[in-house]
């Protein structure tokens, strides 16, 4: 096209005709056209325009092909298209689907760049990755239809978190204590065997010793039915053997069976039964016989949502204790039987993904068979011991980094007793942190605190002064006893690998009491090694 807006076919040289006026110009010599032609110029013409009738015609026809097969859409999209964007290539119609095309690149002609491989032979296809079977072997080029049922049992074939928990440790503990039985310094008036009659008899205080302990823990499930119902045996062993102080030693055992059924994918339901002893010597400190216990439970445990976890439960105990003790001379235990229920309720709520909120309220009754006590501690014939404990409590764990765990929490306690000398009303507040030291250096180092602190006021519990320990008698506060603990625990330990485990830790604890012959300290050193399986 020249400037004239006229247009020659490539190649040719011959005239060139205008648009503007329908006439042959001037050709390419510049020479204009002769004022008479020729038959054989005529002739020449008309064959001339023959030809280019024909090429109209052709053209005409393949624009009309193409317009009987185009896409619907395209055409829908010309003719939305504005007036003026016919031909420009950055135009874009906005989509009438639910979805809007990611717009392409597009090169210098204005089609869009579509990058993909096109291989040159089909040698470069051989070492491409091929579709797995469920038994791990190749396989062929499959149809969809079995591809995707064979894709349906390698997902059911994957290994899956088992509903079933097995496992358990085995735990050593070296501890030395410096007052084994959490007496008050100088004077004590708690029972006592010594097998002698003299005042002396009640006046051992502050024994320290070394004591050996060893646990035994294990939980063992299997299906009755796969993912619906499943049976457990738990077993929990306790012993703890003291160097100097014999008549100490002692062992626990714990067995337990439960049924646990799943209602829902977010419910489960657990009915147990547990049986429990533990033995004493028969010279065992503050006159404690052996016993036998019996419990059976239930319980619920709920996911009301993403994050948020309910569980409920029902507990009845029975504890027999052995009402002889033996040795020298033969004495009656003040421990007798009774009988319990048990409610409670938790429920957690995971706030973010580094924050946990809980809050649980649990209430307990128990029943007994010895006489209850007046508020100096004498019994009092023909009415029995019967109290009622509730206890609500609120907790917030979180991470403040990935090495560092922390969880707090508060619980309040009211006992209320037949007769004056147990009710009291107790505020505890407990903080737990755990930290992983240098992990990149010592990998599976870890440092543990806990720091708890309990205040307790008995409503009409005596308190009383030791001010005359030669006479071995006491002499009665005007106020009622009120009681503040602290203990602090402090560990290190060393995670070797997913077994085995070990550490050291100190304990303190500092009992401060209006009563003289409650008040204690104790300190605590010990190393542990625990294997879990």
């Amino acid at each position: 096209m020249d400037s004239g807006g006229s247009v020659r076919t490539p190649g040719e040289e011959g005239p060139v005709f205008s648009r503007e006026n329908n006439a042959l110009e001037a050709g390419p010599e510049g020479q204009a056209p002769p004022e008479h032609m020729d038959v054989g110029s005529m002739i020449k013409i008309l064959a001339e325009s023959v030809r280019w009738a024909r090429l109209c015609a052709a053209v005409g026809i393949l624009c009309a092909a193409c317009v009987a097969f185009a896409d619907p859409l395209e055409a829908e999209e010309q003719r939305r298209r504005p007036s003026g964007a016919q031909s420009d290539p950055f135009f874009r119609p906005e989509s009438d689907r639910t979805f809007q095309q990611v717009p392409q690149a597009l090169d210098q002609t204005g089609e869009p760049i579509v990058d993909f491989f096109a291989p040159e032979d089909l040698s470069s296809l051989e070492n491409l990755p091929r579709a797995i079977g469920a038994d791990g072997t190749e396989l062929g080029d499959l149809p969809e239809s079995e591809f995707m049922e064979d894709l349906e049992k390698r997902e059911e074939a994957a290994p899956k978190e088992s509903w079933l928990r097995r496992g358990g440790y085995l735990e050593y503990r070296g501890t030395y204590s410096t007052n084994i039985d959490l007496s008050a310094p100088g004077v004590d008036f708690d029972l006592r065997r010594t097998g002698r009659t003299n005042v002396d008899a009640i006046r051992e205080v502050e024994r320290n010793d070394f004591v050996n302990s060893f646990e035994l823990d294990y939980d063992y499930e299997f299906a009755i039915q796969p993912e619906v119902l499943k049976a457990a045996i738990r077993y929990n062993l306790y012993s703890e053997y003291y160097s100097d102080n014999g008549s100490e030693n002692n062992m626990l055992n714990h067995l337990e069976f439960a049924l646990i059924r799943r209602l829902s994918p977010q419910t489960e339901w657990e009915i147990y039964g547990g049986f429990e002893t533990e033995n004493r010597d028969t010279h065992a400190q503050f006159l404690r016989p052996d016993y036998d216990q019996n419990t059976v439970g239930t319980e619920v445990r709920h996911t009301v949502g993403e994050g948020k976890y309910l569980s409920m439960g029902y507990e009845y105990k029975t504890r027999n204790y052995e009402s002889n003790l033996g040795g020298d001379p033969l004495t009656i235990t003040p421990y007798q039987d009774w009988t319990e229920q048990y409610v409670w309720s938790r429920y957690y709520h995971d706030i973010c993904a580094n924050v946990t909120f809980d809050i649980g309220l649990s209430l307990r009754d128990r029943d007994h068979e010895s006489p209850a006590l007046d508020p100096i501690g004498a019994r009092q014939p023909g009415t029995y011991r019967d109290y009622d404990l509730w206890e609500p409590r609120v907790g917030l764990y979180f991470k403040p980094s990935d090495r560092d765990q922390v969880y707090v929490f508060y619980r309040y306690r009211d006992l209320d007793s037949t007769g004056e000398y147990y009710d009291y009303q107790e505020n505890v507040v407990t903080v737990q942190y755990r930290h992983d030291v240098l992990p990149q250096c010592f990998p599976g180092l870890v440092f543990r605190s806990e720091f708890e602190w309990a205040r307790r006021s008995y409503d009409d519990q005596v308190a009383f002064a030791d001010d005359r320990p030669t006479l071995g008698l006491r002499t009665a506060k005007n106020d009622p006893r009120d009681d503040e603990r602290i203990t602090l625990y402090l560990a290190l330990e060393r995670e070797f690998n997913e077994c085995w485990t070990t550490g050291i830790d100190f304990t303190y604890v500092d009992n401060d009491s209006s009563d003289d012959s409650s008040r204690y300290q104790e300190d605590r050193y010990g190393f542990y090694v625990r294997r879990e399986f």
